[in-house]
């Protein structure tokens, strides 16, 4: 039996603004990244998890 957790990510406006400047390649990187968090959490490895900070 597989339990599923999907953790919610939550953004500020600092980071809206901030993606909204991003190209196309860069959007599709960050959304993946926030894919994998969503899905791994607090267990996301390595790169994706080295510049987290502040998270609750």
């Amino acid at each position: 039996m597989h339990v599923i957790t999907v953790i919610e990510v939550i953004v500020t406006d600092e980071f809206v603004g901030w993606y909204e400047d991003l190209s196309d390649a860069h959007r599709d990187s960050v959304i993946h990244s926030v894919g994998l968090l969503e899905q791994m959490g607090t267990q996301l490895p390595f790169p994706h998890s080295s510049d987290l900070k502040g998270s609750r």
